[in-house]
C-alpha cells in the first residue's frame, strides 16, 4: 500500500503541473482552499466510497459559473487517489455529437480501470505469494479483455456502445470486485452546464437508466438552473427541469455562497501569487463591489498582474489605488458603461468642485450622482446599483485640495491604457543619469526609453519639459524657504540643471517646427518672473542672468510659433497680466517685448502686401488683431520710425490684390476714427500725408466698381476737409461717379413719388 500511494502522490504531482493556470483555474492541493470546500469535498468523497460495493451513487455538486465546483472534483480526486480508488474525470463539453461522446466515455472509462488495476496487479505482486495470487496476477478481469478485444469492431456507437459494455454480468462484477478489494470506481462529470443542450438530456438518462453499475459512483457537477432549464426546453413534459433532476441525482449537495471573509482570503493569496504589488488594504476594501463568485475575484487579480509593467514604472506615491481598483472592477465587470463612464469630463468636474466646498459637500455630491445615473438609467437599468456604489467608492477619493482632482482621477483610470511617457520615478532616474547635463547624453536616454515604453521620443521629450518645470519651481522655492546656505546653494545647483535640462529638450523639440513647443512658454515665464528680484546671494545672481540668456533664446522671432508669445508678453503692457510686481522684471520683459514689437511690425506689413489676407483681416479678425492695431496707430512705434520706407514700399506695389487690400486700409482707417476710443490716435495716422496718398494713388490705380467708388468719394471728401490732404482724382472718377448717380436717380425719383 505504501508503494501505491507513493505511485498516486506522483500521479497526482504530475497532474497539478499539467493543471490550467489561467485566471479561471480550480483549486488542486487543500492548502490552496480559501473558501473552506475541502469539508463538502470530505463528505461528498464518503458519499461515494463508503457505501456497500453493489450500490451505483449518482451525487451532484451544485452551484454557478465559477464558484468552485471543479477545485471539489479536484479535491475528491485527491482523495481518491490517496486511498488508492480509481476515478476517471470526464469533461462532456468537449464533444460535438453523441457518436464522439459516448466512445469517448466508454473508452477512457475502460483504460482508466485498466490502468489503474494494472498499477494494483504490480503492487499485489510484490506483497503476496505467486501461488496465492497467481489467478488474478497474471489476467486482468475478462469483462476488460473482452473490451479490448471487441471495441475495435464494435457495431454499436453512441448510448448503444454504453449499454453493451457498461452493462456488467454477475460474474463480470464479481472478479471486478475482487480485483478491486472493495475500491470503488468514481466518474467524475464535469461543465455538464456547458455542454450542447442535446446532448444535456441523453447524458442524463444513461446516468439514470444505463450507468446503475456496482462499484461505480457518478459525482456530476454543474448549476441545476441552467441544466433545469435545458431540460425544461427538451421535454415539455418536464416543465420544471429541476424537479427532473431529483430523480436522477441522489445526493445532491449545494456549494455556499463564499463569505466576504473567505473572499478575501483568496485575494490575498491570489494577489501573493501574481500582482504582490497590490495593497491588501486596499483589496479588502473593492472586495464587496465584486460578485460574490471565486472565479470573479480571480480573475479581477490576474487582470491587475497585467499592470505589473506600468505599477512598476511609479513610485508608490504616484499611485492611487483606490480608484485604480474600482476602475477596473468598471472595466471587467461593466464593460460597456466603461469608457463613457470614465470619460465623462463633466461628472468627474461636477464631483470634484463639490467636493471643494465643506458646507453641504457630501450631499452636493449624492446629488450629483443620482442626476447622473437618472440622465442614463434607461440605457443602463440593470446596473445601476454597482454603478452607484463604484460611483461613490471614486469620488470619496477626490481631494482637490492636496492633487487629486479630475486630472489625477483620469489618469488613474487609464494608467493601463494611457500611462504617461515619464514618470516622476523615470524622470529621477533620467535627472540622475545626465549627470552634467548635455546633449549626447539626453539623446540616449531618449532613444533607449522610447524603445523600452514603446512612445514616441517627441512625447517623451514633452514630458520631460513639464517634469523639468515642475520640478524646478520646488527647488526654487526650497531654495527661498531656506535658512541653510548649504541647503540653499543645493537647490538652487539643482534649478540650473534643471535649467540646462530644459534648453536642450526644448531646443531638440523645436528642430522640428511642428511639435507644439509654447504650450510650456507661460509656464517657464510664470516661474523666472517669480523669482527675478532674488539677486542677493551669489548663487541667485548667476541663475538670473542663465534665465535671461534662456528667455532670450527661448523667444526667438525667427520661429513660426512667435505670435503665442503675444498671450504672455504682449506688445504693449496694458494687454496682458503681470508676471511681477518687481523693477528688475518689468524691465528685462520690456526688452523681449520690444523684440516682439519689431516681428510683429514686419507681419503687419508683410500682410499688408497678401494676397490672402487684408488689413480688415489682420486687425479686427486675428487672434491678436487689437495688438496690432495698436502697434500700426502707434506713431512712436517701428512702423513710423524704422520701418516707414517698407511700409511705403509696401503700399507702393502694384497689382489688384494690393489695390483690393488699399481699398480695405481707408475703409477701415476712416470706420475707426468713429470709434471714440481709437479716434485721436486714428485721426494722427491720416495725417500722414505721404502714407496716406500713397494708399489712395494705389486704391485708384483701376477702376473701381461704382459700389466701391460711392464709399470712396465720401471719405475723399472727409479726408480733404478735416485733414487738409491732397488726393488727385483718375481719368476714370467721374465717368465711374456720373454713372453712379444716373443709377441712383431713378429710385430717387420713385421714392419722391411715393
Amino acid at each position: 500500500m505504501q508503494i501505491r500511494n507513493a505511485q498516486n502522490f506522483l500521479h497526482m504531482s504530475d497532474k497539478i503541473e499539467t493543471k490550467r493556470v489561467g485566471y479561471d483555474a480550480s483549486c488542486i492541493r487543500r492548502e490552496q482552499d480559501h473558501l473552506n470546500r475541502w469539508p463538502l469535498a470530505k463528505e461528498i468523497y464518503r458519499i461515494a466510497v463508503d457505501g456497500p460495493p453493489e450500490w451505483s451513487v449518482r451525487i451532484g455538486i451544485y452551484g454557478e459559473w465559477g464558484m468552485g465546483k471543479s477545485s471539489v472534483l479536484n479535491f475528491i480526486e485527491s482523495m481518491a487517489l490517496e486511498d488508492g480508488h480509481i476515478l476517471f474525470h470526464f469533461n462532456p463539453w468537449q464533444y460535438q455529437s453523441k457518436n464522439e461522446l459516448w466512445s469517448s466515455f466508454v473508452r477512457g472509462v475502460y483504460k482508466k480501470v485498466e490502468d489503474e488495476l494494472r498499477l494494483t496487479i504490480e503492487g499485489r505482486k510484490k506483497r503476496i505469494s505467486k501461488t496465492i495470487g497467481s489467478a488474478v496476477a497474471n489476467t486482468l478481469p475478462s469483462i476488460i479483455k473482452a473490451f479490448n478485444e471487441g471495441a475495435g469492431t464494435a457495431t454499436e456507437s453512441g448510448i448503444g456502445l454504453v449499454k453493451k459494455y457498461l452493462s456488467f454480468s454477475s460474474e463480470d462484477l464479481q472478479e471486478l470486485m475482487a480485483v478491486l478489494e472493495g475500491k470503488s470506481i468514481l466518474i467524475a462529470v464535469d461543465d455538464l452546464d456547458r455542454v450542447q443542450s442535446e446532448l444535456v438530456p441523453e447524458i442524463l438518462y444513461a446516468l439514470n437508466e444505463i450507468m446503475d453499475v456496482p462499484c461505480f459512483s457518478f459525482i456530476c457537477a454543474f448549476d441545476p438552473v441552467v441544466v433545469g432549464k435545458v431540460l425544461g426546453k427538451a421535454h415539455p413534459g418536464h416543465e420544471d427541469g429541476l424537479k427532473f433532476l431529483e430523480k436522477i441525482i441522489d445526493y445532491p449537495r449545494w456549494l455556499p455562497e463564499p463569505t466576504n471573509q473567505q473572499l478575501i482570503r483568496l485575494a490575498e493569496s491570489e494577489i501573493q501569487n501574481f500582482c504582490n504589488f497590490v495593497p491588501i488594504s486596499e483589496m479588502q476594501q473593492v472586495i464587496p463591489l465584486l460578485p460574490k463568485n471565486p472565479r470573479s475575484v480571480r480573475q479581477f487579480i490576474r487582470v491587475l498582474g497585467l499592470l505589473k509593467p506600468q505599477i512598476e514604472r511609479h513610485y508608490p506615491r504616484e499611485l492611487h489605488w483606490r480608484v485604480i481598483l474600482v476602475a477596473n472592477v468598471i472595466k471587467i465587470h461593466l464593460p460597456q458603461h466603461a469608457y463613457a463612464l470614465l470619460r465623462d469630463e463633466d461628472l468627474w468636474k461636477s464631483i470634484s468642485s463639490d467636493a471643494r466646498y465643506q458646507k453641504d459637500k457630501d450631499n452636493n455630491i449624492k446629488t450629483t450622482i443620482e442626476q447622473y445615473l437618472r440622465e442614463i438609467h434607461d440605457n443602463y437599468p440593470q446596473n445601476l446599483k454597482l454603478l452607484r456604489q463604484c460611483i461613490n467608492r471614486l469620488s470619496e477619493a477626490i481631494e482637490p485640495w492636496v492633487g487629486l482632482d479630475e486630472n489625477a482621477l483620469k489618469y488613474q483610470f487609464s494608467i493601463a491604457e494611457e500611462p504617461c511617457a515619464v514618470t516622476w520615478k523615470e524622470f529621477d532616474e533620467f535627472y540622475e543619469s545626465a549627470g552634467a547635463p548635455d546633449e549626447d547624453k539626453i539623446i540616449e536616454w531618449v532613444s533607449k526609453h522610447s524603445e523600452f515604453i514603446e512612445d514616441s521620443k517627441e512625447r517623451i521629450y514633452d514630458e520631460i519639459v513639464n517634469a523639468a518645470i515642475s520640478k524646478r519651481s520646488g527647488a526654487l522655492s526650497k531654495a527661498a524657504d531656506s535658512a541653510d546656505k548649504k541647503e540653499l546653494e543645493s537647490q538652487m545647483q539643482r534649478a540650473s540643471k534643471l535649467l540646462k535640462i530644459l534648453s536642450i529638450v526644448i531646443r531638440l523639440l523645436r528642430t522640428d517646427e511642428k511639435i507644439p513647443v509654447s504650450k510650456h512658454y507661460e509656464a517657464i515665464v510664470e516661474q523666472i518672473a517669480r523669482y527675478y528680484n532674488w539677486k542677493n546671494e551669489d548663487c541667485y545672481v548667476l541663475e538670473r542672468e542663465q534665465e535671461e540668456i534662456f528667455l532670450n533664446q527661448l523667444l526667438d522671432p525667427n520661429r513660426s510659433d512667435w505670435m503665442n508669445w503675444l498671450e504672455i508678453i504682449p506688445l504693449y503692457s496694458t494687454y496682458g497680466r503681470h508676471h511681477s510686481e518687481s523693477k528688475e522684471w518689468k524691465s528685462f520683459e520690456n526688452d523681449l517685448r520690444i523684440k516682439l514689437q519689431q516681428r510683429a511690425t514686419l507681419h503687419i506689413i508683410d500682410r499688408i502686401q497678401s494676397e490672402e489676407l487684408n488689413c480688415w483681416n489682420l486687425f479686427e479678425q486675428s487672434n491678436f488683431g487689437y495688438q496690432f492695431q495698436s502697434l500700426f496707430l502707434d506713431l512712436n512705434g517701428f512702423l513710423w520710425n524704422r520701418y516707414q520706407n517698407e511700409l511705403l514700399e509696401a503700399i507702393g506695389k502694384t497689382g489688384q490684390h494690393m489695390q483690393r487690400n488699399c481699398y480695405h486700409m481707408i475703409y477701415w482707417l476712416m470706420e475707426n476714427a468713429r470709434i471714440s476710443s481709437e479716434m485721436q490716435a486714428t485721426a494722427k495716422i491720416l495725417l500722414q500725408k505721404e502714407f496716406i496718398g500713397a494708399l489712395w494713388n494705389n486704391c485708384v490705380s483701376s477702376e473701381l466698381n461704382p459700389r466701391m467708388v460711392g464709399s470712396l468719394r465720401q471719405y475723399r471728401d472727409t479726408l480733404i476737409s478735416q485733414y487738409n490732404l491732397e488726393l488727385p482724382l483718375p481719368a476714370w472718377w467721374e465717368y465711374v461717379c456720373e454713372r453712379l448717380d444716373r443709377d441712383r436717380e431713378p429710385k430717387q425719383d420713385h421714392q419722391e413719388e411715393n
